[in-house]
């Protein structure tokens, strides 16, 4: 299985940049309008279509399919618009993991009935038959893609999301009579789509769409024998960034802001690229402002160019659901603007039972009374009443944190990044070794914890800074060695979390998973019920409090104190 996806990935990646080098391959000069178009989902509407290298939700079917492997439940997504105040649109999307992927299915309908047949009399004026026709278009996409973190250890693959779409056409008209006698027709295609994460905050993401001409098989075909048309292939280019909160370089309270921008780049002669930018922004946790320029082809002048499209949405979120609206601006008339409407159902994130039971097994209960006690290692500055004194005696006891040479241990004092990163190596032993090349501008080559440093980042403990420093001095924060311990421990760490971990953290706070699983899994019982203070530095003894609490720490300290191997009981 692993083999065969691998492949996939590979094929995918392949045929992209095969098609980015050949483009004259695929050139056309189709008259079939791609009603995927417009019909793609308010959110990604109301940011301009500009989303290729950010999409991760249901419309990712529409936009780029790579992007759908990051949906991994259940998702389900309705759109409904009317285009031009005549022009019925409706948008239905699903998709839900499968295994080592996600599997997804789309649907486009546009329709507009009551069209006027007519015919030109004698006098060279038309004139109406008394009769009318309905005229549809519909859009069947499936949609398959794979996250390369689920499939390979890779550190490349692990970055890489690569989709694939298998797409079918059909259009018609209904009660024409002999005047629209095949007005009728079909096609399918295919679309290419990749993601590619730089680093936790740039992403970018490209999609081959309607990649096969039509000697292939693709194309449109109409029923009265005409030649098939090949429906308009276009290279889409994005980046992605997240300019604040979760995974971004600068945290603003618990907001959140992201930019994307996007290139259409046709292949047909004498089509112009298309560019597309959006910004989407959370200013509270369940409350998101979009803004868009969404640029359209033009033909006014009997040439190609282009329009901008002014767009703007909300999103509101609520008990699993996602409610979107955008407005479009479509040309310079106020009557071409159109108001789109998207209900999501995305579920909520939540560690499941059979995690939680997990982690509450993982938390062994320490046991305290049985005879003879070891000796066990003190300090003169823990007192027998402080509240971290056993935790603080027993890793010191074990070797695995260590005191002061005068017999103190400092419990107050706050610990750096350089301390974390080597009392984690030397908890678990792991292997020190000189990396070949420096690896931070402010680690230099023989600096005294450069293999501590180096351990603990290839370990995942810590990681530097986009700047590429790693800030060895620099004392943590709270959210800081909670996120390095709960990765230290094993947790098992949800994506996302639906609920804030404590009152002063939210859900959206870039550390919130690591500290709703440190939470759950015990390691901050020491709190008791007060907020959490995640910008507030940590102690030496808050750092012993949680570690004593991992299922690594518990175990030795059972064996420190019953003088064996741990047992079944």
């Amino acid at each position: 299985m692993q083999k065969t996806l691998s492949g996939f990935f590979f094929s995918i990646v392949v045929i992209f940049f095969l098609g980015l080098n050949f483009s004259p391959v695929f050139a056309s000069t189709s008259s079939i309008i791609d009603i995927g178009d417009i019909g793609v989902g308010a959110r990604p509407l109301g940011m301009g279509k500009a989303v290729a290298g950010l999409v991760s939700d249901n419309s990712a079917i529409f936009l780029n399919p790579a992007g759908l492997a990051s949906v991994k439940r259940l998702n389900i997504l309705t759109m409904s618009a009317k285009m031009l105040s005549d022009v019925d649109y409706i948008t239905l999307a699903v998709s839900s993991p499968v295994a080592r992927g996600t599997l997804g299915f789309g649907i486009i309908s546009a329709g507009v009935g009551g069209i006027p047949i007519t015919f030109i009399n004698g006098y060279g004026s038309p004139e109406s038959t008394g009769n009318s026709s309905s005229y549809g278009s519909k859009l069947f996409i499936l949609t398959y893609a794979v996250d390369g973190k689920d499939i390979s250890n890779s550190d490349f693959l692990k970055r890489l999301k690569v989709g694939g779409n298998l797409k079918y056409y059909l259009q018609d008209f209904s009660n024409a009579g002999a005047s629209f006698e095949g007005a009728s027709g079909s096609g399918f295609n295919i679309d290419l789509g990749m993601q590619l994460a730089l680093n936790r905050w740039v992403n970018l993401g490209g999609m081959l769409q309607n990649a096969l001409v039509s000697a292939a098989g693709g194309g449109f075909s109409w029923s009265n024998g005409s030649s098939a048309e090949q429906i308009p292939t276009i290279f889409k280019m994005g980046v992605g960034l997240k300019l604040w909160g979760e995974d971004a370089p600068y945290q603003v309270q618990a907001q959140e802001l992201s930019l994307d921008v996007d290139t259409d780049i046709y292949t047909s002669s004498g089509r112009p690229n298309l560019w597309h930018a959006g910004l989407e922004w959370w200013p509270v946790e369940k409350l998101a402002v979009r803004l868009g320029l969404d640029q359209k082809d033009d033909t006014t002048n009997g040439t190609w160019g282009s329009k901008n499209n002014l767009t703007t949405g909300v999103g509101l979120t609520y008990a699993g659901f996602i409610f979107d609206y955008a407005y479009h601006q479509f040309g310079n008339l106020e009557e071409n603007a159109t108001h789109f409407f998207s209900i999501s159902y995305v579920g909520e994130e939540k560690i499941d039972a059979l995690d939680k039971t997990r982690q509450r097994r993982s938390r062994p209960t320490i046991i305290t009374q049985v005879l003879p006690e070891p000796e066990l290692k003190t300090f003169a500055d823990v007192p027998a009443g402080y509240w971290a004194c056993r935790p603080i005696e027993y890793l010191a006891t074990l070797n695995i944190f260590s005191g002061f040479p005068d017999d103190t241990f400092h419990p107050e004092a706050f610990v750096s990044r350089e301390e974390m990163a080597m009392l984690l190596v030397n908890a678990k032993e792991l292997p020190l070794t000189r990396p070949q090349t420096q690896l931070f501008t402010d680690v230099p080559p023989g600096y005294w914890s450069e293999t501590y440093i180096k351990a603990a980042v290839d370990k995942g403990y810590l990681a530097g800074n986009p700047a590429g420093k790693f800030n060895p001095r620099k004392d943590l924060t709270r959210a800081q060695a909670v996120a390095a311990v709960a990765k230290f421990a094993g947790l098992i760490i949800p994506d996302k979390v639906s609920e804030n971990p404590f009152p002063d953290v939210s859900r959206k706070y870039w550390a919130a998973s690591e500290i709703y699983a440190a939470k759950v899994a015990g390691l901050l019982e020491y709190l008791g019920g007060q907020n959490f203070e995640p910008e507030k530095k940590i102690t030496r003894a808050e750092v012993a409090e949680m570690i004593s609490k991992t299922k690594f720490a518990q175990e030795k300290i059972r064996e420190l104190l019953l003088y064996s191997k741990p047992h079944e009981v």
